[in-house]
């Protein structure tokens, strides 16, 4: 109980930073050198680039790779993107929703939250053993953003054809995306710390208190970043799309990946863990990432920001009711 009381107080935390900052600067109280947005990219910055391939390289290091049934996480994390978008994307359907709308509905149903409130709850209620497991399951994360998701939201923008030019270059725009350094950073530090592993190489003791310092910063960090970009315009309107996205992501795609990963075996290696971090992370709430798309193909920004912030308001139900699954696997 301590544990889940933590998890959700470190979010709160890390959101109202950066909606008290955002709400300074408006009121002139205080002043960056540089804009607001330049600031937010700079923290995601620090947190994913400098700061994660720490812990994920010593958490990786004294992960159980030589259970084979690990190398399923990846399959079973891109399963999970691709369920909630298909699913989200047929209800929309069932709506009736315009084009826009459901090319956002897509988006918020396939983009995850997955680093700064996956892994850090993963953290608290797992510890390192269950953190390492977290860089497996994205493993393809961005491939699925940048190669599904942001082709298939431009695909429903009204300005789609009439975009003749950006229309035959999204394929080569979207495949260097992969070699972002957001994405490659994480893939190095996975292939360096598996490698310290499979070469059984001890690891320093230090690495296990800079972990418990570094995971829960990276993750305030990064819920800074987005607490400096919250919007609550258009809330009401929306209320009820809402609440379906929160019954796709917390109960239909959790319970379809629990019974995938009892498929593939993760029940029975290293206690459970793995499987726990499918159920976590499989219920985590619509990343902010898919406001990007929103945004830039004009699709409905109000739509897509209310379903982030209601479900991502819902992990206060959520994440007791994952503690109680939690102890019973």
């Amino acid at each position: 109980m301590i544990d889940m009381l933590f998890s959700l107080l470190m979010i709160i935390i890390g959101f109202s930073i950066g909606y008290i900052i955002q709400k300074l600067l408006k009121a002139g109280k205080i002043r960056f050198r540089t804009s607001e947005l330049i600031v937010r990219k700079r923290l995601q910055t620090i947190a994913i680039l400098w700061l994660t391939p720490i812990p994920i390289i010593s958490s990786v290091w004294v992960a159980p790779l030589r259970d084979i049934e690990i190398y399923s996480l990846p399959i079973i994390g891109l399963a999970a993107l691709a369920l909630g978008a298909v699913t989200a994307y047929i209800a929309s359907r069932i709506m009736h929703m315009t084009r826009p709308q459901q090319g956002t509905f897509f988006v918020c149903g396939g983009f995850t939250n997955l680093g700064s409130l996956g892994g850090l709850i993963v953290f608290i209620l797992l510890g390192e053993a269950g953190y390492a497991m977290v860089a497996f399951y994205t493993l393809f994360e961005r491939a699925f953003y940048f190669m599904i998701g942001f082709p298939f939201a431009k695909s429903h923008s009204l300005q789609y054809k009439t975009d003749n030019d950006k229309k035959t270059n999204h394929v080569i725009k979207f495949l260097r995306n992969l070699t972002e350094p957001y994405v490659y950073v994480s893939t190095i530090s996975i292939v360096l710390g598996g490698t310290l592993n499979l070469l059984h190489i001890p690891r320093p003791d230090f690495f296990k208190p800079v972990n418990n310092v570094l995971i829960p910063l990276i993750s305030i960090l990064l819920l800074t970043s987005i607490g400096m970009a919250l919007r609550f315009s258009s809330t009401k309107k929306y209320i009820k799309p809402a609440l379906i996205m929160v019954v796709i992501k917390s109960l239909i795609v959790p319970a379809a990946m629990l019974f995938l990963s009892f498929m593939f075996g993760l029940n029975r290696i290293a206690d459970g863990i793995p499987m726990k971090v499918v159920l976590i992370l499989s219920a985590m709430p619509v990343g902010f990432t898919a406001l990007v798309p929103s945004t830039l193909y004009d699709l409905d920004l109000d739509m897509a920001n209310t379903n982030w912030f209601i479900s991502t308001l819902s992990l206060m139900l959520v994440v007791p009711i994952l503690g109680f699954f939690l102890t019973r696997i």
